[in-house]
């Protein structure tokens, strides 16, 4: 089973590296992390740039030209190459083993779906 990221960002300087962090420290290796940035004018596509240069193949950086979180996120999916997605905004942070831990539940409720 595979999961990938979806970091949406606008205006998160103060936040963006922080939300990536969590995700490169998840227990559960995440397949992927896609950051879309959205319209963003602030320092925070020189962060995203920063993190995708320093993991060139974990994380691709994409831009979304029409503003809002929906187009954003329907961006990243369009890129995503993994069985299930973990969304989260610039500012949210994942806790360490939040990715496992629900990639066990869905491990012991084979029926659910999965994205693709």
């Amino acid at each position: 089973m595979t999961v990938s990221a979806i970091i949406t960002f606008f205006r998160e300087d103060l936040t963006l590296a922080r939300a990536i962090e969590s995700c490169l420290s998840q227990s559960f290796t995440l397949k992927e992390i896609i950051l879309v940035a959205n319209l963003a004018t602030d320092r925070s596509i020189a962060i995203a740039e920063y993190y995708r240069d320093l993991y060139p193949d974990r994380i691709d950086l994409l831009y979304e030209s029409k503003q809002g979180a929906n187009y954003a996120r329907n961006r990243g999916l369009k890129a995503i190459n993994a069985d299930w997605v973990q969304f989260l905004d610039a500012d949210d942070e994942l806790m360490q083993h939040k990715v496992a831990h629900q990639v066990d539940l869905i491990e012991q409720n084979s029926e659910m779906p999965s994205l693709i």
